[in-house]
């Protein structure tokens, strides 16, 4: 007899908890979203007020960055797509 092997994508919470080496968000309010790209998961960013989402962790972190050095998304994402 064939055995059956379910395939489940973890959401956010539940991968947090039984991966504890992944990276942390780029700072407080960050949500990740799991995100199927060919044949893979790839792990997206999302801003915590106008919801920009990011393909890589590192432009996220630079963002928030440049988030808290202005006080405001809204003109920090003007500021960053120069």
């Amino acid at each position: 007899a064939k055995s059956s092997i379910k395939t489940t994508v973890p959401t956010s919470n539940e991968e947090s908890s039984t991966n504890p080496s992944r990276k942390p968000p780029p700072g407080p309010g960050w949500k990740d979203k799991i995100v199927l790209e060919g044949e893979h998961n790839c792990r997206h960013w999302v801003s915590p007020t106008r919801n920009i989402e990011f393909r890589r962790r590192t432009q996220a972190c630079e963002f928030e960055d440049l988030r808290n050095k202005i006080g405001c998304e809204f003109r920090a994402w003007e500021e960053y797509r120069r």
